[in-house]
């Protein structure tokens, strides 16, 4: 069994990567993309945070998230949106037990950034940001 650690930072930034069950291209279909936004949307109005940077691609997304001050659950945020899209996913074959299509065990990967500099980067920013990451393996 691995020993996955997760870094729970209140207020931090994460980059996510989120795998459909078996790889099932789900996003390939609008239905499922307005299915995971209206998600997103449910969740952001219950437990807020900012949504920095999302590309959604057939099988799998990737993701930069902030989460508010003083809150670091992360996990129950997934959790939710990813039942809201397993609850009605058009076109995807039924999970095993417990695992709709939006499931991520086994192809999840979290980064808790800890220097914003990072952000700057990625979007062109100069060689000489510096950062360093936490990484964590979902499961």
């Amino acid at each position: 069994m691995s020993d996955y650690r997760r870094a729970y930072v209140p207020g931090g930034y994460y980059f996510f990567t989120v795998v459909t069950h078996r790889r099932q291209p789900i996003f390939a279909d609008d239905r499922n993309v307005e299915r995971l936004r209206e998600g997103f949307r449910r969740v952001m109005d219950k437990r807020p945070f900012q949504i920095d940077a999302i590309v959604i691609l057939p099988d799998h997304l990737h993701t930069v998230w902030r989460l508010p001050d003083g809150d670091a659950d992360f996990s129950l945020r997934w959790r939710l949106i990813k039942h809201d899209l397993a609850s009605g996913c058009a076109g995807a074959e039924p999970g095993q037990r417990g695992r709709g299509p939006g499931d991520q065990r086994g192809g999840g990967l979290a980064l808790m950034l800890v220097d914003a500099n990072l952000l700057s980067y990625a979007a062109g920013g100069s060689e000489d940001s510096r950062y360093t990451c936490r990484h964590d393996t979902s499961g």
